[in-house]
């Protein structure tokens, strides 16, 4: 059986003052994008290179 914690205080996400003002994390789509459609392309092999020598911190 399953041990069952007791329930604490409910914890909110803090509210913003000013929405979009920091640089927010990006969504892997936002990183995937220049490889959208790339099976079609006839310069994959160059898009692929150019993708993979991009370093993301």
């Amino acid at each position: 059986m399953p041990a069952v914690w007791p329930q604490s205080e409910h914890i909110r996400p803090v509210k913003r003052r000013l929405p979009n003002t920091v640089d927010e994390p990006k969504n892997i789509g936002y990183y995937l994008e220049s490889l959208r459609d790339i099976a079609s392309r006839p310069d994959r092999e160059d898009v692929l290179k150019e993708f993979f020598k991009e370093t993301y911190v």
